[in-house]
């Protein structure tokens, strides 16, 4: 339990540096955040994306260290690790995707649709 929350720190360090640097490069080519919502709004899409994504491939790679141990850089591990990496890679954002659309598109529709009760 402790490595998880040791990699979940180090998840989300990675996370506020992508952030940081994105940001930077933002701002250097005139894209400017209006408020603090927008601003609270991308750090947490960025976090929800770096955290996740880290958190799969170093569980990927400590269960391969842990099978292959030594062995892990032959050439025939190594594809293996590359080919397991790029396939959870691309669930998990095939996963993170289609959650982040549902939950967006069901946030619009409530705020569309929220009206105050006369009582």
């Amino acid at each position: 339990m402790i490595r998880f929350f040791k990699e979940l720190g180090k998840a989300f360090f990675v996370g506020l540096l992508i952030f940081i640097i994105l940001g930077l490069i933002q701002y250097a080519t005139g894209d400017r955040i209006d408020s603090t919502e927008e601003l609270l709004t991308r750090f947490f899409y960025n976090q929800l994306y770096s955290v996740v994504l880290y958190m799969t491939n170093a569980y990927l790679t400590m269960y391969l260290v842990s099978k292959y141990k030594l062995t892990l850089y032959k050439w025939k591990n190594l594809w293996k690790a590359i080919l397991g990496g790029v396939v959870i890679t691309v669930v998990t954002l095939f996963l993170l995707r289609f959650s982040v659309s549902v939950i967006s598109v069901s946030y619009t529709h409530l705020r569309a649709h929220e009206t105050v009760l006369d009582l």
